[in-house]
């Protein structure tokens, strides 16, 4: 839940990132993701898009009006 200060600032209610890792999307249905199932040494890399209008096109959704967290491992 946001505080008033949040909310003034557009903050929303249980609004989930979408999370892609590795281009597989892991949280359907406004799920949220768990970073803790990752552990650092296995992140190669990490992406972050707050709106859809800086949304890379491969990646474009309305689903991500929450933001998007693209999440690269190291193989």
């Amino acid at each position: 839940m946001p505080d008033d200060q949040e909310a003034a600032q557009g903050m929303k209610v249980a609004c989930y990132a979408t999370v892609y890792q590795d281009r597989m999307l892991m949280n359907a249905f406004s799920d949220p993701f768990d970073l803790n199932s990752l552990h650092p040494a296995q992140i190669e890399a990490i992406e972050w898009f707050s709106g859809t209008t800086q949304t890379p096109p491969e990646y474009t959704t309305r689903r991500a009006t929450c933001g998007l967290l693209i999440i690269h491992t190291r193989r």
